[in-house]
């Protein structure tokens, strides 16, 4: 399994190798996820929890720093960075395997980041978020996190 480790429970599985560009973040392996450092059809599982946010928040300070523990997109290359990731992810699955691909609507709604995907998810799943609720002070969008599964083909 390829992943980041925000999102497991047990962020030493020793089954799973944790990737990030930061190294603050302490991961397995320092890369891009556009780049990675892998043979072809080596996983059967990829885990990706990319950065969904475009600038620093607006609103309200959180609990935790947003950017600190998810990073920012690129502005000007989100879209063909999220086709760069999606393509490597591809590469590095076996055939018939799974990529999972977490993203929150809050800067970019999930059409518009599913529309930038040279393939379309198998099925996804709203699982949280605010649901249209925020602090009442807060300046930024009402946002909804979902999970998008997606299989590689049996050929690519």
């Amino acid at each position: 399994t390829a992943s980041y480790r925000a999102m497991w429970f047990n962020k030493e599985d020793p089954d799973t190798v944790f990737m990030d560009k930061r190294r603050e973040v302490k991961p397995d392996i320092v890369c891009v996820w556009q780049y990675l450092p892998f043979k072809d059809n080596i996983f059967k599982l990829v885990n990706w929890d990319p950065p969904h946010m475009l600038y620093k928040s607006k609103g309200k300070p959180m609990a935790f720093n947003f950017e600190e523990r998810y990073g920012i997109l690129e502005p000007e290359t989100w879209q063909s960075d999220l086709k760069l990731a999606f393509n490597e992810f591809m590469r590095i699955l076996q055939p018939e395997e799974t990529l999972l691909m977490k993203w929150n609507n809050n800067h970019i709604t999930d059409k518009r980041m599913l529309a930038c995907l040279p393939a379309k998810p198998k099925f996804g799943v709203l699982v949280g978020g605010s649901r249209g609720k925020r602090h009442p002070q807060s300046t930024e969008p009402r946002s909804i996190t979902s999970f998008f599964y997606f299989m590689k083909p049996t050929t690519s």
